[in-house]
């Protein structure tokens, strides 16, 4: 199965990807991993080929996200992650995510009748 890993970085937060499918039937909905077949659904086709696309920009199969986005990270891309392989979060990155300050902001409304 696909295998992904938060850690801390130098420069941030790196998201690796360590195992991949060995061969792609995108028309069958089939990925081959260790000489066996897994079906896909379309959904998790779809990330497939999306994190595929991102990934061939890069020269490593490491994304690093600052701190500042460590919530995007945690709330939309991990997620999607899940649904197509297995997500590890290193105990250390924990502590960051707590730390993120929360702020509060009121809308006043005023209607008239």
């Amino acid at each position: 199965m696909l295998s992904f890993q938060v850690s801390k970085g130098t420069d941030g937060f790196d998201l690796s990807i360590h195992y991949d499918f060995d061969k792609v039937y995108q028309y069958y909905g089939w990925a081959l991993f260790s000489g066996q077949i897994v079906e896909l659904s379309a959904e998790q086709m779809d990330i497939y080929l999306t994190m595929k696309q991102l990934l061939k920009r890069l020269e490593k199969p490491v994304i690093t996200y600052p701190q500042a986005e460590l919530s995007v990270l945690f709330k939309q891309v991990l997620p999607l992650l899940e649904k197509i392989g297995e997500v590890q979060v290193d105990q250390q990155v924990y502590q960051y995510i707590s730390n993120e300050p929360l702020f509060l902001r009121f809308y006043l409304k005023n209607v008239k009748e």
